[in-house]
């Protein structure tokens, strides 16, 4: 066996393994976004943590993956997969597993958008409701660029408002 079909062999293990990690991280964002719409704190932090160890597998699988890659002679840099797919005697497998994980990871950038959406309305929401407290205007700055409190902005007591 030569070495750059082994190279292309622990390539398309590192794809399977990368699309495995992928589909945990896409998991993790569903239950991300189930926690954040049901606002359940504690189903928020352990998606939190699963995302985050998904997301430490992909990186280590992606560096080794250059690695990889760079054993076949393929140049680092956005083309690399494409190199290491045309080079390759036998590239079903390898663009399969490559598709599958771009795809997923496509996947997960919607899904991490819809997130930030979501904690983006909240936070606006907590914002309006606290501007009502304060007796302020939404969106009004409580402290001026010198970093001292803008007269009247929230100085007014809750019952005056």
């Amino acid at each position: 066996m030569s070495k750059v079909s082994s190279a292309n062999e622990h390539i398309v293990d590192n794809l399977n393994c990368s699309v495995f990690h992928a589909q945990c991280l896409k998991d993790s964002l569903l239950h991300e976004q189930e926690a954040l719409i049901e606002q359940d704190v504690d189903a928020l932090l352990q998606a939190i943590n699963e995302k985050g160890a998904a997301v430490m597998e992909l990186k280590d699988l992606d560096q080794q993956r250059d690695a990889l890659c760079a054993a076949t002679g393929a140049p680092p840099g956005p083309d690399q997969m494409n190199t290491v797919i045309g080079n390759a005697v036998d590239a079903v497998e390898i663009e399969s597993a490559w598709s599958r994980l771009l795809d997923l990871a496509d996947e997960c950038a919607t899904l991490n958008q819809a997130n930030g959406a979501i904690i983006r309305v909240r936070k606006q929401h907590i914002e309006d409701g606290l501007s009502v407290l304060r007796g302020t205007e939404p969106g009004a700055a409580t402290y001026a660029r010198d970093g001292k409190n803008r007269d009247g902005l929230g100085n007014r007591a809750i019952a005056e408002c």
